[in-house]
């Protein structure tokens, strides 16, 4: 069984989804965190996806403005790729947005998850660019429907 946990800024569950972050999202990648990476995480909501009491993914919902919020820090565990844990992290994120008043979500996406946001109903904008050493894409989606 799988639940979704909103994790408290500071906290030992904070210290633990940052180590998993670190793990998925920096290592593979060669980079250490710098303080411009962890600036203002005490202002956003982390989500960690949790199975059998161990972390298996992770979400930041980063307020921009009072209408769009911005999606980082987006990993699931290997294992559980492409099972819907993505899915079921994003949506969470989405629906708490939602409840919060946001209109939109961006996010920065490696192109090689492109598929998955696109899925979700995210709609690339502008051009492919490298992003923390990656090709990455901008990309959003409306929270509201449009009449």
């Amino acid at each position: 069984m799988t639940k979704i946990k909103i994790i408290e800024f500071n906290s030992k569950s904070y210290n633990e989804l940052l180590k998993f972050r670190f793990c998925k999202l920096r290592k593979p990648l060669g980079l250490l965190w710098s303080k411009q990476d962890l600036k203002n995480e005490n202002n956003q909501i982390h989500f960690a996806l949790i199975k059998d009491k161990k972390i298996i993914g992770s979400c930041v919902l980063k307020k921009i403005n009072n209408k769009k919020a911005r999606i980082r820090q987006m990993a699931i565990e290997d294992i559980y790729r492409n099972k819907g844990y993505g899915k079921k992290i994003l949506n969470e994120a989405e629906n708490y947005a939602k409840i919060n008043g946001f209109k939109e979500i961006m996010l920065t996406a490696r192109v090689s998850a492109k598929k998955f946001y696109l899925k979700n109903g995210y709609k690339e904008i502008g051009e492919v660019f490298i992003d923390v050493t990656v090709e990455s894409i901008m990309m959003l989606k409306e929270l509201y429907e449009k009449n």
